[in-house]
Order: structure tokens, then sequence, then C-alpha cells
């Protein structure tokens, strides 16, 4: 079971993360497995750590993703996060990881897969997340393997929770839509050189620390809603095509494009319509935005 008492906070499970899970043998033989010894990365949500490839391709990805006791992948329990850029994706449930063991032990009906069978859902106020009451749910024992995506919609929005006490190691192998290249002339279009910093510095923090960026880089995304919608917008819904990481950082890139769109609306929905016809970045975000935006646009 888990060695770190109820009501740890985030650091204290990092501790233990860092000290026991990612030190065990088994961890080391799975990553070993996984990554083929290349270098990887290691990401940490509320409820889960992934690790990764610190350089992956751009058609097929394989991560490891350990979720913490009570864990799960998306934001919180109440969420499912969406997934745009996964064509398909499958998960196998290694089983729980004990520092003392050398292999995983087994737990049953130990992950709850909650999902949307198809890509429409209702999506909470400022991000790309469906709500979790109106999801399907199936129950799964550790040693199993099921898909999370699929081509025709399913699991599109999907959380994947750990209903156990254990740290529960999961294996995913998706497999990647077609992706766009991450553009950078539209900030030669910015017309003051430190507001065009300002732009890179948002990409730069959004591709290294993601969501993270609303916490440790509050007075940039302030720096950046102020600014003339018609000068930024081209330049963020640009950054739309950053890689997808683990990190949430297209979601970041779309609440940010929708704090700037408050400060005139009227421009930023005729600006979101051009993106809608050229397809230069993932539509699922520009509807996304559009249907936001039309909430509170004249």
């Amino acid at each position: 079971m888990v060695s770190v008492s109820r009501g740890a906070d985030s650091a204290e499970y990092r501790q233990y993360f860092l000290n026991e899970i990612m030190t065990s043998p088994v961890m080391k033989s799975t990553a070993a497995d996984v990554f083929g010894g290349g270098e990887f990365d290691m990401v940490e949500r509320p409820g889960c750590f992934i690790l990764l490839l610190k350089h992956e391709t751009e058609e097929e990805v394989h991560r490891i993703i350990v979720l913490k006791p009570s864990g799960f992948t998306s934001n919180s329990l109440e969420e499912l996060s969406s997934h745009p850029e996964a064509r398909e994706a499958v998960v196998e449930i290694r089983g729980a990881i004990r520092p003392g063991n050398v292999g995983y032990f087994p737990v049953k009906d130990c992950v709850e897969f909650k999902y949307y069978a198809n890509d429409d859902a209702n999506t909470v106020e400022d991000y790309p997340y469906a709500l979790a009451k109106d999801a399907w749910s199936a129950i799964h024992t550790s040693r199993t393997r099921f898909k999370v995506v699929k081509e025709d919609g399913y699991g599109f929005y999907h959380n994947i929770i750990n209903l156990s006490g254990e740290w529960v190691v999961l294996l995913l192998d998706k497999k990647i839509k077609q992706t766009r290249r991450l553009d950078l002339s539209a900030l030669k279009s910015v017309r003051k050189e430190d507001e065009r910093e300002a732009l890179s510095g948002f990409l730069a923090m959004v591709s290294s620390e993601g969501d993270a960026v609303f916490r440790k880089g509050n007075d940039l995304i302030k720096r950046i809603v102020s600014m003339d919608p018609k000068e930024s917008l081209p330049v963020l819904i640009s950054f739309l095509n950053v890689p997808e990481c683990g990190r949430h950082e297209q979601c970041s890139v779309f609440a940010t494009i929708l704090k700037a769109s408050r400060k005139n609306p009227k421009a930023s929905m005729a600006m979101l319509r051009i993106f809608e016809r050229n397809d230069a970045v993932p539509q699922y975000y520009i509807r996304e935005l559009i249907e936001k935006v039309s909430r509170y646009a004249p």
C-alpha cells in the first residue's frame, strides 16, 4: 500500500514517487522496456505522473502513466479531458507498484474508465473539457488492455481513475492524427517588440510548463490579455499547434485565447471565423472557442 499519509499534499506524493517508485527495480525495468534506454521526462499532473520520451515521434507515442492512490488522468474527478490529437489509443493496466516487490501486484477492479462514446459533449466554461456527470463508465482489473480512444470519436473525452489506494501503473500507446507544424510567422505582424517578446515568452512557458503557466506566469498572462486582440489573437491561435506532451499545452493556449477574446468579442469572433475556414489549426479548438466566445459577443 502507499506509504504516504492520508490527505498528503503534492510535495509528499512527489517525494515518495521520486524516492520509492522511480528507484524500484520494476519501474526501472518498465522504463527500459518502453523507452529502449532513451532519455525521458517526468510530468506531474494533479492525479498522476506521466513518463514520456524527451523526443517523441509525430506518428505514435508510448508513455507510462503512474496513477497516484485514488488519482486520475484529467484535471479533476469532475472533468474529462479532450483528446483531439489522438487517432487511436490503448491502455494496459500493469498493476500496483510496491517498492519492495520485483513485479506488479495484481489489483481487482482498480481502474474506472469514464468516457463519452463520441465527441459531442457539454464542456466547462473556460476549457475544452467535458463534464463527467453524464459520462459512461467501465471498471477494469489489472493486467487488462483496453481502448481509450477510437477513430469514430469513442473516448474523445475521457478520464482514467484509480479506485484503489495503490500506485497503479498504466502503459499508453497512442497513434497521433496528422499534425500541423507550429508556424511562428504570425509573430512578425506584431508591431511592438515588447509584445512580440511577451508572446514568445508565453509560448516557451506553455511548452515547458503547460497549464502551470497560469500559476507561474500570471503577470505574463495579464500582459498578453491586455494586448489588442487584433494583434495578439492571430499569434495565439497559431500556438494551438504547440506539441502535446502531457502538460495540457494546447488547452492552456485555448484558455488564454478565451481570456484575450473578452476584450473585444466581436473582433475576436471575426478572427476565429477566418481560422475556421483555413484549417490551419485543430478545428475542434476553433469550434469550441466560437461556441464560447459567442456567449458574450454582441
